[in-house]
């Protein structure tokens, strides 16, 4: 069995999170290919649920909501 799976760059911080589903698949997965590399520091430190920056305008908060 294949599975595809995609992201979504921009969207609300729910949507972080595999679902458990996902995350089943993904545990019993023989063969993870990936577009990153998960031992590289800047990359894990992108990956961290804290954001980088400031906090968006709130105009922009409720129009991503």
């Amino acid at each position: 069995m294949s599975y595809l799976f995609g992201t979504v760059h921009v969207g609300r911080p729910a949507w972080r999170a595999l679902g458990p589903r996902t995350a089943r698949a993904l545990a019993a997965a023989d063969t993870l290919a990936l577009e990153l590399d998960p031992t590289d520091p800047a990359v894990v430190a992108a990956l961290t649920l804290t954001p980088a920056g400031p906090p968006l305008p709130s105009a922009l908060q409720q129009r991503l909501a």
